[in-house]
């Protein structure tokens, strides 16, 4: 049975990768207008950015402001994303974090439903091929108090549904985490389980020596990147990581130089980028409103975008309709000039 599960769970990551999973994942920050709405201009200038070294991106996760958007504010969204990875080749998880039990499953069939009415395709897995969508990301609902029992049924209310999907370790938000016998009976039973993604620091899960069938393993905490990827012999597989909506290349360089055999490489740039990560979340951590992923990935977006010439641009804005405060930025810039990060021509100022 067992046996089945795994090869079953391989054909499904062969079709969504014909080229194997890849082992960076982004989950994109949301650029908004002064209106508050999604910003087309700013974002389809980002996403080129990114697509220097990520194809693979997880939508309306924590970074990207997921427990905050409205249903509408995501299908703007997904149709936006959808129309610009037609042009340039991503693929896109679609995150569904649920706070109640059972909303996360209901929430899932919706998804599919306007997907097939969306493209015309009454097949399901062709509607999320069209709209470049490998799967969903789910994870346990909030309660500090609930048993490992009932966060597996509520995990698996999802996964029978059938569509590919990765269980998403977030114990920040929801208050509980899967503990790896329960994780290993869901990736026993189904196939569509094809990864897991543990933001806790804790990496319980991947390192309880326990045998999950083929399930790819991607880290969602930052730092010591080359020391937890398995090309230099760690527990994960890949990586996904609100710092690559800024850092995409360094992450990217760490994970070559690695398989290529270049430790000393992957560990400075692997060092560069946890000692900025490091500092400028230290440095927005006190700023109210949203998350310190999105608000310190959107400070050194700003730089990194404009380049010298960042205080002439504004200041991002956020979910909750308030634009960062100038200080942060300076902050942020600060740890970048010193750090030699600071481009002299941002990204926007390119072309």
């Amino acid at each position: 049975m067992a046996g089945m599960v795994e090869e079953k769970r391989r054909q499904l990551v062969a079709a969504l990768f014909p080229e194997g999973i890849p082992r960076l994942w982004c989950p994109p920050i949301t650029q908004y207008g002064a209106d508050g709405r999604l910003d087309p201009q700013r974002t389809r200038k980002h996403l080129r950015f990114l697509c220097r070294t990520v194809r693979t991106f997880l939508l309306f996760g924590s970074t990207g402001d997921g427990w905050e958007l409205s249903d509408t504010e995501k299908k703007e969204m997904l149709l936006f994303y959808a129309g610009e990875a037609r042009q340039l080749g991503f693929r896109m998880l679609i995150g569904v974090l649920e706070p109640n039990k059972g909303a996360a499953a209901r929430e899932m069939g919706k998804w599919v439903a306007w997907m097939q009415e969306t493209t015309g395709k009454k097949d399901a897995t062709e509607a999320m091929a069209q709209m470049h969508v490998c799967g969903f990301t789910v994870c346990p609902p909030k309660g500090a108090g609930l048993s490992q029992q009932e966060i597996g049924q509520e995990l698996e209310g999802m996964l029978r549904l059938g569509y590919p999907t990765v269980l998403y370790q977030l114990p920040q938000i929801t208050c509980n985490e899967m503990e790896p016998l329960t994780v290993q009976g869901l990736a026993q039973g189904y196939p569509n389980f094809y990864m897991f993604k543990d933001t806790s620091g804790q990496d319980a899960v991947v390192c309880s020596g326990l045998s999950f069938g083929g399930v790819f393993f991607v880290r969602g905490a930052e730092g010591d990147y080359e020391k937890w990827s398995a090309l230099s012999g760690g527990c994960y597989d890949g990586f996904l990581l609100s710092s690559a909506n800024t850092f995409g290349n360094r992450l990217l360089a760490t994970l070559e130089a690695l398989r290529k055999g270049g430790r000393e490489e992957a560990a400075q740039n692997s060092a560069v980028v946890a000692d900025i990560i490091g500092k400028v979340f230290a440095a927005t951590e006190s700023l109210e409103g949203g998350n310190v992923f999105a608000n310190a990935n959107k400070c050194i977006d700003h730089i990194l975008a404009y380049g010298e010439a960042w205080g002439e641009h504004g200041s991002p804005m956020r979910h909750c309709g308030e634009c960062i405060p100038l200080d942060y930025l300076e902050k942020t810039y600060a740890v970048l000039r010193d750090a030699g990060e600071v481009p002299k021509q941002g990204y926007c100022m390119e072309g």
